[in-house]
């Protein structure tokens, strides 16, 4: 008679059965790895391949909108993109990936020329028979019809806007956000260029690269660059903006945001923001490689550390507070032309002026014939004065009028008659170290034609420690003819706890023609002294006169100049 009840066998089958469901129940589906081997599009509203291992093999697959996938591996040539773009439709990539990307040698995420259109975008390059370049991360370049290019735009820290299309021109580049949690290694290319403008058009500016990564490896190349021009009169793109932040850095390639780099009207560097996650100022740099072009405003919504160099030229937006400052070789830091603030940059670290590199606002103060100190104009016309008296003319017995502060100087130079514009006006304040083997420079700029020179500038820099052997200067503005007057030396002021800066500094009056100008002033405070030492020199150059006033207690210097007290 057989038992009723089940063998041990089928006791053990069915236990196994019951754990396999559970175990199903418990983890929901095993996902499988998808590749993709053929084009394929990944539309924003299609989430069917969102969470699983994507491997990208020979082919290129366009994926739009935001997506969340468990790993994503380009083997084989493999190209990664998004959709182009219109005035009406924005397409942009953003990726959120829970393990590794891998982005091997042959392989690229390429968004060239998937921004926005031409003549479109917040950037878009102004159209003209030659037209101007697209901006981004700076302005773009102008044409020999347009005196500007497009605007910059975007964010520093954390860019996504697309690039913009140049005027009658070329698309700006696409742009790609890439949120690792693991390893995004890349050795291939990550890049967002705007196109080159074709006939007369401007050039497409670089569009926005973001990455946050726990480990970024590789060695191969991120780039957002702007585009080129097929007319030299036309303007270039301007560079882009990337922002990288990460656990770990052990990558060894090249992140690039320059201008289009053809043509003879160029765009501006971009910007490159890298951060450690766990710290709490990153670093931006402008770097134009090499290239002189347009500029590149600045702003500084947190605090970081700035490097500008290679022919990037940048200028604060608004008041800049810094953790350090580089002023690499062929780099400058400058303002924006008869802007009454000038350049006011507070770094909290040190700041370095390289041998090469320049903090630079020679004639961009008040235009011609403007000013407080302004010359008069006349057939032959007057130097503008600033810290002394501009000259006089063969016409005019007496220059532009000394104004400013001694101590604490900010006011801009004044523009000679008919003549050249005014220096700019420099406030830099130093935490640490201010170590300056370039220039910091404030000269009027010299006249053209009959015109008078413009008169100096001002620097006024407060530094822990001043070092270096480089050159200090509001020096007034030169003539072309020797009839009309030359610019009066403007205002330095430096206060300090040490001074072992070896270079020289120099306030002295536009040194040519027959009528020149007045030496400026120049301030030296140790801040351990109440009293300061006030400099009057126009190194050896009999020119105007130099009012004082005593406005609290200095000591005065003469070295062959003629001065007068003014109560």
């Amino acid at each position: 008679m057989r038992s009723a009840l089940p063998s041990v066998q089928s006791l053990v089958r069915g236990l196994r059965m019951i754990s396999v469901v559970l175990l199903l129940c418990t983890t929901g589906p095993v996902l499988a790895q998808v590749t993709f081997t053929t084009d394929t599009h990944i539309p924003t509203d299609d989430d069917q391949y969102d969470n699983q291992d994507l491997v990208v093999d020979g082919c290129t697959v366009t994926i739009d909108g935001a997506h969340a996938f468990a790993s994503l591996e380009l083997t084989n040539a493999g190209v990664l993109t998004h959709s182009g773009n219109t005035s009406e439709q924005v397409n942009t990539m953003s990726l959120t990936i829970a393990g590794d990307l891998t982005v091997p040698a042959d392989c690229a995420i390429n968004v060239n020329g998937r921004g926005y259109t031409s003549n479109n975008g917040p950037g878009a390059g102004p159209s003209a028979y030659y037209s101007a370049g697209a901006g981004h991360g700076g302005y773009g370049g102008n044409s020999s019809y347009l005196s500007l290019g497009g605007p910059a735009c975007g964010d520093v820290l954390a860019p996504t806007t697309l690039g913009s299309g140049g005027g009658n021109g070329g698309a700006g580049g696409g742009a790609i956000m890439l949120d690792v949690a693991g390893t995004c290694a890349i050795d291939g290319i990550v890049s967002a260029n705007g196109n080159t403008g074709s006939s007369h058009g401007g050039g497409g500016a670089g569009g926005s690269v973001y990455i946050i990564a726990g480990v970024l490896s590789g060695s191969g190349g991120i780039t957002a660059n702007g585009g080129d021009v097929s007319n030299a009169n036309s303007g270039s793109g301007a560079g882009g903006r990337i922002a990288v932040v990460f656990g770990v850095s052990e990558f060894s390639g090249n992140m690039v945001v320059r201008c289009g780099n053809n043509g003879d009207h160029r765009g501006a560097a971009g910007t490159i923001y890298t951060r450690r996650s766990d710290e709490s100022v990153g670093h931006v740099l402008v770097d134009n490689a090499g290239i002189s072009g347009a500029w590149t405003p600045l702003t500084s919504p947190e605090e970081f550390a700035l490097t500008i160099r290679n022919g990037a030229i940048a200028y604060p937006d608004e008041p800049l507070t810094l953790a350090e400052l580089t002023v690499g070789a062929n780099g400058r830091l400058t303002h924006r032309s008869a802007v009454e603030a000038g350049t006011e940059v507070h770094v909290v670290g040190d700041a370095s002026v390289a041998v090469d590199g320049s903090i630079d606002v020679s004639g961009l103060g008040h235009g011609a014939s403007s000013g407080p100190g302004a010359g008069s104009a006349d057939y032959y016309s007057a130097g503008a004065g600033h810290g002394g008296y501009g000259a006089g003319s063969s016409y005019i017995t007496f220059g532009g009028p000394a104004y400013g502060d001694v101590l604490a100087p900010t006011a801009l130079g004044s523009g000679g008659g008919s003549g050249g514009a005014g220096g700019g006006a420099i406030r830099l304040t130093v935490g640490s170290t201010l170590n300056v083997e370039g220039q910091i420079l404030a000269n009027g700029a010299t006249a053209g034609g009959h015109g008078g020179g413009g008169s100096g500038g001002s620097i006024y820099i407060t530094a822990d420690a001043i070092t270096g052997a480089g050159t200090i200067s509001a020096v007034g503005g030169n003539v072309s003819n020797a009839n009309a007057g030359c610019g009066a030396g403007g205002r330095i002021a430096i206060e300090y706890g040490s001074y072992n800066f070896a270079g020289s500094t120099t306030a002295r009056g536009g040194s040519n023609g027959e009528h020149r100008g007045a030496a400026g002033t120049i301030y030296l405070k140790p801040d351990a002294d109440d009293v300061g030492h006030v400099s009057v020199d126009n190194n050896g150059i009999n020119g105007a006169w130099t009012p004082l006033t005593t406005p609290r207690g200095f000591r005065p210097h003469r070295a062959e100049q003629r001065y007068r007290v003014s109560r």
